[in-house]
């Protein structure tokens, strides 16, 4: 049964290695952040006693939906390589994953933070400022 569970979650993590791309830093990081922010808004819902879930699916699907958006930003990226649009000094450069990523990194640790804040617990204000600079500034790049 062991080695049926390692087969398993073999193939899984090859199929998501495939889809999002490289497994590098950017997604480690943003796969332990959609983690953590999932977990502070089951903490938070717990709190304020909205707990529910039919909320919490909903909050499962659009978390997986990330890595759909990012697999599709990743495809792009290698249709472009494959054009050679995408290269510097013969270098490929997987930009649109990359901007994807940093835009959920973002996006991810703001509801965290909001989920910290909406919980009772103390978050400093200098860091919900840069916070949200960051969120208009990449938010106004993919308006453009």
């Amino acid at each position: 049964m062991e080695s049926v569970f390692k087969v398993i979650f073999s193939l899984l993590a090859t199929v998501f290695t495939f889809w999002t791309g490289e497994w590098d830093v950017l997604i480690q990081y943003l796969l332990i952040f959609v983690i953590i922010d999932y977990i502070t808004g089951m903490v938070k819902a717990y709190k304020t006693q909205q707990l529910s879930s039919n909320v919490g699916w909903k909050g499962l699907i659009k978390k997986i939906t990330i890595f759909i958006v990012i697999g599709i930003a990743h495809t792009l990226d290698i249709l472009l390589i494959e054009s050679s649009i995408n290269e510097l000094n013969g270098q490929a450069l997987p930009t649109l994953r990359t901007l994807v990523i940093w835009a959920y990194i973002i996006n991810e640790i703001l509801s965290i933070l909001e989920n910290i804040d909406e919980s009772g617990i103390y978050i400093p204000p200098f860091l919900k400022r840069l916070l949200r600079h960051l969120e208009r500034n990449t938010e106004n790049k993919f308006k453009e």
